[in-house]
């Protein structure tokens, strides 16, 4: 290969490369990887909270009362709870 032509193939990568990231398809990725890995942390402490509100503001959580405390989430819950109209 010739030198300059080695070194437009390489500055062609480079551009592409630089593209892809500005447009966004990298950021995309990594903003889809953490918000994955905050939905993972955020389950289980959701869940806590979920179990600890329906303790202490009802007399403990029935069959599929954690699911649907967690689906609208516990703070829409509790208004839910102490504004019933």
């Amino acid at each position: 290969m010739h030198p300059s032509l080695g070194r437009l193939v390489l500055f062609v990568a480079c551009l592409s490369l630089t593209l892809l990231i500005s447009v966004g398809a990298v950021p995309q990725l990594l903003a889809k990887k953490k918000e994955k890995d905050k939905a993972a942390d955020a389950s289980p402490n959701e869940q806590k909270r979920a179990v600890q509100a329906l303790n202490r503001l009802t007399f403990g959580p029935r069959p599929g009362d954690i699911q649907q405390v967690m689906a609208m989430g516990v703070d829409r819950w509790i208004d839910l709870q102490l504004h019933p109209e």
